[in-house]
């Protein structure tokens, strides 16, 4: 039986939270800010700490060590705005074009029906 997806809602709730530049590089939601993100999504707590868990396996452990790989770890210390985030993960979808974790988050940084600019 296949699980259905979480909502674009859910999705969005999320990904702004991880999409942060103070939570990108430390993507460890506190008790609290799980809480509060549950609360948000209608999910439960451990569906919020499952949902980081999967996405830091699954795309920001790659794209951290890309980064450092590529770019070099310094390159990470600018990032100060979701702006700067941005132009960090695009430079880096440019120099891997064949790679889908980056691209994935750009895109979605990129969108901007969701504002990502609007609280720098």
């Amino acid at each position: 039986m296949k699980r259905p997806n979480h909502s674009k809602h859910t999705k969005t709730v999320l990904m702004r939270w991880l999409t942060h530049p103070a939570h990108f590089f430390n993507p460890y939601p506190t008790v609290v800010a799980k809480r509060q993100l549950a609360l948000d999504t209608n999910l439960r707590e451990d569906q919020v700490a499952n949902w980081f868990v999967n996405t830091r396996k699954r795309f920001l452990t790659p794209i951290m060590s890309d980064i450092r790989q590529v770019l070099g770890s310094e390159r990470m210390k600018g990032v100060e705005t979701k702006l700067d985030l941005y132009l960090l993960l695009k430079e880096l979808a440019a120099a891997q074009p064949k790679k889908p974790c980056t691209s994935w988050i750009t895109a979605f940084l990129a969108d901007d029906s969701y504002g990502w600019f609007d609280a720098q």
